[in-house]
């Protein structure tokens, strides 16, 4: 297995100031404070904070999206299905 240096990054989950030197054949990966990784964001000390505000992003936008459905002469029982699997999905 080959490993690329050029997209290869690493993460010190810590809440204290500290680094490292990892390398590979000989180059060392680069050391990042938060990337994504399986459509979260992962960062340093494992604060939630940015996570938080994107998933509320998300939410909000689909919620737009849906407005004009749930301003619609729908059932309350379609609206709420709608709402639970869309919204909620999203958010959590």
């Amino acid at each position: 297995m080959e490993v690329s240096t050029e997209i290869s990054k690493f993460i010190v989950n810590s809440l204290a100031n500290t680094s490292s030197n990892i390398t590979t054949n000989g180059e060392p990966l680069k050391d990042v404070t938060n990337f994504k990784y399986l459509e979260e964001t992962q960062s340093m000390g494992g604060c939630c904070t940015t996570e938080v505000r994107n998933r509320a992003a998300v939410a909000t936008e689909a919620f737009a999206r849906l407005n004009r459905t749930l301003k619609s002469n729908t059932g309350f029982s379609t609206k709420y299905k709608l709402y639970k699997s869309l919204l909620l999905s999203t958010l959590l």
